[in-house]
């Protein structure tokens, strides 16, 4: 019993440790992008300076028509970057509803492991088994010495 509550929780530190290396690859690629998006910005503006630059009207008429066309580039621009930025919004959304729901999950998940520990084992038992326990780099978990030898092994 006592191993499997042990494995229970190796498990859940397992589930954890690549819940966080879950976020940290995500933020990653969220910065990523918006690194990205942050280019193609710069790219699209040097690109309408230079056209800008080039253009020499020959009337009023034709800077009228220049300008109302420029307006509509704009405006389409605008447009553009006003439903990324809400498509960003609503992703940023629901990935921190999942990472809400994730840690409501393993919250209950370590409650009920902590009720089975305190249903089931005396406390002073559960102090001697957390004593000797060792912390293995290795293997990356917990480890109790000579847990095989207590004729409970499954």
């Amino acid at each position: 019993m006592e191993e499997k509550l042990l494995q229970g929780n190796e498990a859940m530190q397992k589930v954890m440790k690549q819940e966080q290396k879950l976020l940290k690859t995500t933020a990653e690629i969220e910065e990523r992008r918006r690194n990205q998006l942050i280019m193609e910005q710069e790219l699209r503006e040097r690109q309408e300076m230079r056209l800008n630059i080039n253009q020499q009207f020959g009337s009023i008429t034709e800077e009228i028509e220049n300008t109302d066309n420029e307006i509509e580039r704009v405006w389409t621009r605008f447009q553009m970057t006003k439903g990324e930025l809400d498509d960003a919004a609503e992703m940023i959304h629901r990935e921190r509803e999942d990472l809400m729901d994730r840690i409501r999950e393993l919250t209950r998940e370590i409650r009920l492991k902590h009720l089975i520990i305190d249903q089931f084992i005396p406390a002073n038992e559960y102090m001697k088994i957390e004593r000797r326990a060792e912390w293995s780099d290795q293997a990356n978990e917990w480890i109790i010495p000579n847990v095989e030898y207590t004729g409970n092994n499954l």
